[in-house]
């Protein structure tokens, strides 16, 4: 598939029928850009999905812009409906409020993501997520 992302599973959705799917961004975390892919990716992916996102955490070329770990689960879990937002597993949150955690069925140990140097300029992160129902 060519193009666009969202247009191309959009286009394509009676056929994406996905087992592992990895976004990787060149955008930092929390953007509308992988926000918008990220739901519309999450929207269409069957049970049994595993997602892999790789975003950046840090502007390379402003030293002063750096976002935490939980900028982009807690942006997702803002732009997904809860009916979608249950069928996925998501962790994250080391002071998640309890009743947010609960209603979502969210633990409370923390984010589990991948953090890596990418270049001595880019922090980079990759967030799992598996869709259970």
């Amino acid at each position: 598939m060519y193009g666009d992302w969202e247009l191309q599973i959009l286009l394509h959705s009676d056929e994406f029928n996905p087992e592992i799917v990895f976004l990787d961004f060149t955008s930092m975390a929390g953007t509308g850009l992988i926000l918008s892919a990220t739901n519309q990716t999450m929207r269409l992916c069957p049970a049994g999905t595993y997602l892999f996102v790789n975003v950046m955490l840090n502007n390379p070329r402003d030293p002063n812009v750096f976002l935490n770990e939980e900028t982009f689960p807690r942006a997702l879990a803002k732009t997904l409906d809860d009916s979608i937002f249950r069928g996925w597993k998501i962790f994250y949150g080391k002071d998640v409020d309890p009743k947010f955690a609960a209603d979502r069925n969210l633990p409370k140990n923390g984010v589990l993501c991948y953090p890596y140097n990418c270049t001595s300029y880019t922090m980079m992160t990759m967030y799992p997520f598996y869709k259970e129902i």
